[in-house]
């Protein structure tokens, strides 16, 4: 091997073992309430002529959404706030955008879109409400799901590591959310890495969820 080939062959190494050091820490600890959650991770698009990723960071507080997308070195590109029915787009350098509409404006601000409202529930492997959906393997860590359309395969999950039981505090069964997971819909397909999950109180900017 070249010189050359040496060095590149050094820095892609380190490059692989600096990614593989940044990973998350999956499912923080933490109480469910299935209501405020907050994940981080990477989406990558696919499509007829399309070809894009991007860094993700989902805030959902009850039914009020904060999605912001960015890009390689950090800066926010878009970000996507959701309250009750309406939603916003708002891009690097354009004016906001509010539509009771997402799946349109997302079109035509970003050039792609996904079904937000379903995708909502689709993360945590759950089916959203107002359709039929199919289900495959077992409930707490579901192989796939068909809904509106759309196939989502869950290909790997965050396994919560829970504390041991003591005399006052039962075991509680772990929490499993999704780390990989695939979703195809016409012509376009989206892979979405989770490194963290955030649940209930861990979740800053939220209202105190009730007890």
């Amino acid at each position: 091997m070249t010189t050359a080939g040496t060095a590149r062959a050094l820095a892609l190494g380190l490059l692989i073992a600096l990614l593989s050091a940044c990973g998350g820490q999956g499912i923080r600890p933490g109480i469910d309430d299935q209501r405020h959650w907050q994940l981080s991770g990477k989406i990558g698009l696919r499509g007829p002529q399309l070809a894009e990723s991007a860094y993700l960071n989902w805030r959902q507080c009850g039914d009020d959404y904060d999605v912001r997308i960015s890009g390689p070195l950090g800066q926010t590109v878009a970000r996507i706030a959701g309250r009750g029915a309406m939603l916003t787009v708002t891009m690097e350098g354009r004016e906001p955008v509010t539509t009771a509409d997402p799946e349109q404006l997302l079109q035509e601000q970003l050039g792609w879109s996904v079904p937000l409202r379903a995708l909502r529930y689709w993360v945590r492997a759950e089916p959203a409400p107002g359709g039929g959906a199919t289900i495959a393997g077992p409930q707490q860590q579901p192989q796939s799901l068909q809904q509106f359309g759309w196939q989502v395969d869950y290909v790997t999950y965050h396994i919560e590591k829970r504390p041991e039981a003591s005399a006052t505090e039962p075991q509680r069964e772990a929490l499993a959310l999704p780390a990989k997971l695939i979703l195809r819909g016409g012509d376009l397909q989206a892979t979405l890495l989770i490194n963290d999950w955030l649940l209930s109180d861990a979740v800053q900017g939220c209202p105190s969820p009730a007890r």
